[in-house]
């Protein structure tokens, strides 16, 4: 993502689901996933995941993870 490289980081993210196995670790690679797919201009894609995500971060009361999803929900309303 820093290096925007959002091909590589959809891939990676991909990658990170296919073995991660907490759910702590498929949250965090499933916000990669749409923070890539919105970065890649795929946002309704994005859009989905991050709605998703925030209402689970809502449900299981971790706000601090909607800081994350809550800047690239912001970039996805932009683009």
């Amino acid at each position: 993502m820093l290096s925007d490289s959002y091909t590589e980081a959809l891939e990676y993210s991909e990658r990170s689901l296919a073995v991660a196995i907490t759910p702590f670790d498929q949250g965090l690679a499933t916000d990669g996933k749409a923070a890539a797919l919105v970065l890649l201009r795929k946002t309704e894609d994005g859009a989905k995941l991050l709605e998703e995500r925030r209402r689970r971060y809502l449900v299981d009361g971790y706000i601090y993870g909607l800081v994350g999803t809550d800047v690239i929900v912001g970039v996805c309303k932009v683009l």
